[in-house]
């Protein structure tokens, strides 16, 4: 299932920390949920009417917005890739 707005976990991954990360996948899935539990908080924090849903086995959705999840990622972690 992948429907507008959706962002596959597999694509910030990659994105975050290359085709090929170190680590095992486990490892990787709990980053990425501690970048997610983050960013959540910047934006509970910055009181913006947005919501980061989890869609589960797929990926996450912002919604309540016209702003891309990509572009609150980039904002809020432009160095993720030297990580």
């Amino acid at each position: 299932m992948k429907g507008p707005g959706i962002v596959r976990s597999t694509t910030l991954i990659n994105y975050m920390w290359g085709a090929d990360p170190s680590g095992g996948p486990d490892d990787v899935q709990n980053n990425l949920k501690v970048y997610i539990s983050k960013c959540r908080h910047k934006i509970k924090q910055a009181k913006l009417p947005w919501d980061l849903r989890v869609i589960h086995g797929t990926g996450y959705v912002l919604e309540k917005t016209a702003v891309s999840l990509s572009f609150i990622l980039l904002c809020i972690f432009p160095l993720a890739r030297i990580f």
